[in-house]
């Protein structure tokens, strides 16, 4: 399929914006090769086909699957900060991301970080572009001796705050053997994207003990919301009680953890799931 018929559909232009950025963090890796042998920037034909890029094609890509639908889009070129000393950044690379034009603001997409509605301030944005393709060229007319030299980038940290989304884990503390249940996951925060994964603790033989339905999930959340997912315990044929733990990590590094008694299989409880049996487009339940 063509990029244009993958980034169709019914989606109001922030929805359709999140799930655009998510398919390309899920479905192009980044090219570490480029580190070691620098090229010429692809553009976003030569990105959907190599499957491979670096921060600023990942933003030529994703601005070109936003304008095949009629969204406004831009680049950003910038330098990012991945590690602080002191009150002084000392290393940097350069960088870059989306922004696409939704309720007359430019919102921020960042693939590489996965970070959408806000950008950290480990990000120090230059310039706007149409595309990530930056270069530096010089003309001089007569005769003489040029000297070009770029200074060096310092910035100096006034001040910054940590933040991370609230984020509470529920499970049952004990359950039988070849049993499912449901981990409940309840998250307060600013809108953002989130990256939550749900861990097993692993067996003698090195295998997750418990069996978890999609353990990984990326989605968009707005103020509140409680996310779910399906864990069952396997065949226990003794009378010894095993217990294992679930983690909970999101993508900043914090994670919880809450142990669970498994015990020899007696008659399983289904589990229950109550809502309405009809609901509105949109309307949550």
């Amino acid at each position: 399929a063509s990029m244009a018929e993958f980034a169709a559909g019914n989606e109001n232009v922030w929805e359709k914006s999140v799930r655009m950025m998510k398919y390309v963090e899920q479905n192009f890796a980044y090219d570490y090769d480029f580190l070691e042998n620098p090229r010429d920037p692809r553009n976003a034909i030569e990105v959907w086909n190599s499957k491979k890029a670096v921060s600023g094609e990942f933003s030529n890509l994703l601005v070109a699957l936003l304008r095949s639908q009629g969204i406004p889009a831009r680049t950003v070129f910038s330098y990012v900060f991945p590690e602080i000393e002191s009150d002084e950044f000392e290393q940097k690379i350069g960088h870059g991301w989306a922004e696409v034009y939704v309720d007359g603001k430019w919102i921020p997409l960042d693939v590489t970080f996965f970070q959408a509605g806000y950008i950290d301030a480990t990000h120090i944005k230059f310039s706007n572009l149409l595309e990530n393709n930056v270069s530096e060229s010089l003309t001089a007319l007569g005769n003489g001796k040029f000297d070009w030299k770029r200074n060096d980038l310092k910035v100096k940290i006034l001040g910054y705050k940590t933040y991370s989304p609230q984020l509470e884990l529920k499970v049952r503390n004990e359950i039988s053997g070849n049993e499912a249940t449901l981990a409940e996951a309840s998250l307060n925060g600013f809108c953002m994207l989130q990256n939550l994964q749900l861990n097993s603790c692993v067996s003698n033989k090195n295998k997750n003990f418990f069996q978890i339905e999609e353990p990984a999930r990326k989605f968009w959340f707005c103020g509140s919301q409680n996310i779910y997912w399906i864990v069952k315990a396997p065949e226990i044929s003794n009378n010894v009680i095993y217990t294992c733990s679930v983690d909970l990590q999101e993508i900043s590094g914090f994670s919880t953890e809450q142990n669970i008694n498994v015990k020899k299989n007696t008659q399983a409880e289904n589990i229950l799931i109550s809502g309405p049996d009809q609901v509105k487009i949109d309307e949550e339940f």
